[in-house]
């Protein structure tokens, strides 16, 4: 196997790809076994097994934030061959990190409520009475 590498990088999911063997013992190749295991652990675990003309997969059902580690090995009539593994572990994540802090500010003044919200600074602001069956209930507001 070659060129095993991710292309893809989700929350839940990492996509590989790769490329067919130089050397396939002599006998065509009948499918790929892809695996993988949490850094943590030694036992691997199927995550599929696919027909030769595919050379990408997205393994799924993946937890935000563990190490994963994959390998992938060739099959033909013979059997399994050498498994090609990734060099380093892979952590699903969001390919925007983390997101700012939101911040929530609602101030009440007299009979209005001040709404204001910002990421992390006030970038829009609003007023706004608010009423609850049809009497004035702005301390519900702050709630």
């Amino acid at each position: 196997m070659s060129n095993f590498a991710v292309k893809d990088v989700n929350p839940s999911s990492v996509t590989l790809r790769w490329l067919a063997p130089r050397d396939d013992g002599g006998a065509d190749v009948t499918a790929y076994v892809v695996e993988k295991r949490e850094s943590s652990r030694r036992m691997w675990q199927s995550v599929a097994t696919v027909p030769p003309d595919v050379s990408e997969l997205e393994a799924g059902g993946l937890y935000e934030g563990n190490q994963y580690v994959f390998r992938v090995a060739a099959e033909n009539v013979v059997g399994l061959g050498e498994p090609a593994e990734l060099k380093d572990s892979v952590v699903p994540k969001s390919q925007f990190g983390q997101l700012a802090p939101f911040q929530l500010r609602i101030t009440v003044v007299m009979q209005f409520c001040y709404f204001s919200a910002g990421i992390p600074f006030p970038i829009f602001s609003r007023k706004f009475t608010y009423h609850f069956l049809g009497r004035l209930a702005s301390t519900l507001c702050v709630r």
